[in-house]
């Protein structure tokens, strides 16, 4: 009977030294963790070497695309540095041929000076035919009549009878013509209607000695005064 319980008593030696290796290697295992809890601080974990190596590797990592990132953006500021100045130089270069290919500004001439005007002058009357001397005729008389609106003056009152030429100067805005009568006889048109500023000459006459009538025969103006009396002998 003593060895059956001897032989009952071995295994569940080797059971209990089981749990407790089992009890052992749990308590191992999480001992900062159960300190933690019970302490009330954050939980921590045990880290392997595979951990440790994991983060190692990854602040590499990091530090390398930062690296490469800084790079890049170094390279970005050259290669802009450059195309800025690229661009200066094309900018220059363009202004520099535009400046060559812009024609010269064409030189001022001084204003002319300004013309004067010209005011119409009256047209000065032919000089009568030259007799030549020694033929014993004698010149005719002139008399010349100045027209304005509204008047005829001579250029004197009294002539030699015999030739006369008459003479007239439109120095009016208005056409005028010249009519001769003499008292007591009937009109005889002598100049036809001149317009202004015009001189008109009347073929050689002969008149009598006498008292005669100028006046412009044009529709109402004798009545307005365009009439004047000149004496021959």
């Amino acid at each position: 009977m003593r060895g059956g319980a001897e032989a009952h008593r071995v295994p569940r030696r080797r059971a209990g030294a089981l749990i407790a290796a089992l009890l052992g290697i749990a308590v191992l295992a999480a001992p900062a963790g159960s300190t933690a809890a019970g302490s009330g601080g954050p939980a921590r974990t045990a880290e392997g070497p595979a951990a440790s190596a994991s983060r190692t590797t990854h602040r590499r990592t990091a530090k390398h695309h930062a690296r490469s990132r800084r790079a890049a953006c170094a390279r970005a500021r050259r290669v802009a540095r450059r195309a800025h100045g690229r661009r200066r130089s094309r900018s220059a270069r363009c202004r520099t041929a535009r400046r060559h290919r812009r024609p010269a500004a064409p030189k001022r001439l001084p204003p002319a000076p300004a013309a004067a005007p010209v005011v119409p002058t009256a047209p000065t009357a032919p000089a009568p035919p030259v007799e030549p001397p020694g033929s014993g005729a004698v010149a005719p008389s002139r008399l010349l009549v100045s027209a304005r609106e509204y008047s005829l003056t001579l250029s004197r009152p009294h002539l030699a009878a015999g030739a006369a030429i008459v003479q007239l100067d439109n120095r009016g805005q208005d056409a005028h013509d010249l009519t001769l009568r003499p008292a007591g006889g009937s009109a005889v048109p002598l100049i036809p209607e001149t317009q202004s500023l015009n001189i008109a000459t009347s073929p050689k006459t002969t008149l009598a000695a006498g008292t005669y009538t100028l006046y412009c025969d044009l529709p109402g103006h004798a009545a307005l005064g365009m009439s004047a009396t000149v004496t021959f002998g």
